[in-house]
């Protein structure tokens, strides 16, 4: 049985690798003409309870969408609609937060929509 132990243990650390795979690693270019934007909510403009923010994009067939407050993923889809509900209202009065999209296609290249930057009412 010990024997079996260092097989099961690298099968285990190469199953946790792939799943915990990060997609910002790939250094694709986006496909050429592509974009995403954020188009809600505007940029510094006050936000209160659930904000939906909604996206436009240019040229991308989107496999899977991540949203971003703060750098950190809040949000993974994997078909439309392609937005995301978050909720605010624990968040501190006039306090900021960025708000950002990515988008990776078929191909695994991904490109990211512009910095959105908002305040809490």
């Amino acid at each position: 049985m010990m024997k079996k132990m260092p097989v099961t243990l690298a099968i285990l650390l190469v199953a946790l690798t792939v799943i915990g795979c990060d997609h910002s690693t790939n250094n694709e270019p986006p496909p050429a003409g592509s974009g995403i934007t954020i188009i809600n909510p505007t940029p510094e403009s006050f936000v209160d309870g659930t904000v939906n923010i909604a996206l436009s994009l240019q040229g991308v067939a989107p496999e899977v969408i991540e949203f971003y407050i703060d750098g950190r993923i809040v949000e993974t889809r994997t078909e439309a609609p392609w937005q995301y509900a978050w909720n605010t209202a624990t968040l501190p009065s006039n306090s900021s937060h960025t708000i950002k999209a990515r988008a990776y296609n078929n191909a695994n290249s991904y490109t990211s929509s512009q910095d959105v930057t908002v305040r809490i009412k």
